[in-house]
């Protein structure tokens, strides 16, 4: 059973019989759709379009996890949007429908619209976002360092849409009902992801399948390492005007028509970059910060986790990324357009210059001619 969007509440049930009820559409997707709750101001319930018994027993299992987390408080942990408690179509939990969770801060935005280009302007400096990454790395440190069915707590899908910061700059990851982790001797993988957020060793693996096939054939999806590949492209992409490290523009043809590249998850799948020259016939999109415009110890990070073959050399930890990022805060310089740079950036003439600057003048020049993102 899935709720007509013209229902306008509805009467839900808990795992102990209680009934809640809940009604506004918050919002909606492939999965199903979040409802306010008409009782407290706190709390959503998302109701699955197909709520299968496979996602009812992650649910229930996951619920046990998050309602631990949110008695008794585990720091970084609490910044998750955990399911609180199943819910059901009756009081004799005949018929899952979904979960409540804790609603994020009011006004809170996808870590996307902060590196959305051209920018909006959200009140957020560039010192700032670079607080916005440390927290989310403080999170995802405590996650991979929770064993939880002797396995660590694995976000998977760990894409831009997923990671919510309020006005203050919290940071709080939703649909964890996607996380990847084990109870009981049951092992609950993630099934699915955005594009370009699986590492390139999982998209070589999965041959074309989908990760639920390979899951059925008891292959490993997600793990520790392809969080780290994703957390590395959010923060390639927080601190590079929004561009994807495995993303960029077709080169014209002879025509002067610009062909639609490669999907992106193609280009990771191929080690394809055209920050690295590993891309033949895609560009630099115009906006792009080029890697030899970041600070070396940022770009060295870069090629550790993102542009080396699967096993070289091991991805930066969160540890690691924490030291690299409040060094890079540390030693930012803010240009007269309002642009913060690395004060170790310099110009051809070797005088700091910004590059961000830089790429917004190169897309003012191209931003007529078609290119694709």
């Amino acid at each position: 059973m899935f709720p007509m969007k013209g229902v306008l509440a509805m009467e839900l049930y808990d795992g102990a019989g209680n009934v809640a009820r809940f009604g506004e559409v918050i919002s909606a997707g492939g999965e199903g759709e979040v409802r306010a709750s008409a009782c407290w101001d706190d709390v959503v319930v998302k109701l699955y379009r197909d709520p299968s018994p496979e996602r009812r027993a992650k649910v229930e299992s996951l619920a046990v996890l998050g309602s631990m987390i949110n008695t008794f408080g585990h720091g970084p942990l609490q910044h998750v949007c955990w399911p609180l408690c199943p819910v059901y179509a009756d009081a004799h939990q005949e018929e899952f429908l979904g979960f409540c969770m804790k609603r994020a801060p009011e006004g809170s935005i996808p870590l996307s619209e902060l590196y959305r280009y051209p920018h909006v302007d959200h009140g957020v400096s560039h010192a700032e976002r670079v607080d916005v990454l440390l927290r989310l790395v403080d999170i995802l440190d405590a996650l991979h360092g929770s064993s939880f069915g002797g396995h660590p707590l694995v976000v998977g899908d760990l894409s831009g849409d997923n990671v919510l910061v309020s006005p203050c700059g919290d940071v709080c990851l939703i649909d964890a009902d996607t996380f990847s982790f084990a109870n009981d001797g049951a092992l609950y993988p993630c099934m699915a992801c955005a594009p370009g957020v699986a590492p390139p060793e999982l998209l070589r693996a999965a041959r074309g399948r989908s990760y639920q096939q390979m899951a059925e054939a008891g292959e490993q999806t997600f793990t520790v390492e392809s969080d780290r590949f994703a957390l590395a492209s959010l923060i390639f992409r927080t601190l590079g005007n929004g561009v994807h490290p495995f993303e960029g523009c077709a080169e014209p043809d002879p025509d002067g028509d610009y062909p639609l590249p490669p999907d992106v998850d193609i280009q990771v799948r191929k080690g394809a970059s055209p920050f690295v020259g590993t891309a033949p016939g895609i560009a630099l999109a115009p906006w792009a910060i080029p890697l030899e415009h970041v600070p070396p110890i940022l770009a060295g990070a870069y090629r550790r986790s993102l542009f080396s073959g699967p096993g070289d050399v091991p991805r930066v930890t969160e540890e690691q990324w924490r030291r690299i990022l409040e060094n890079y805060r540390d030693h930012v310089t803010v240009c007269p357009e309002g642009h913060a740079f690395h004060e170790d950036f310099k110009n051809s003439a070797g005088l700091p210059a910004c590059p961000y600057c830089a790429a917004d003048r190169r897309f003012a020049a191209r931003r007529d001619e078609l290119c694709f993102r």
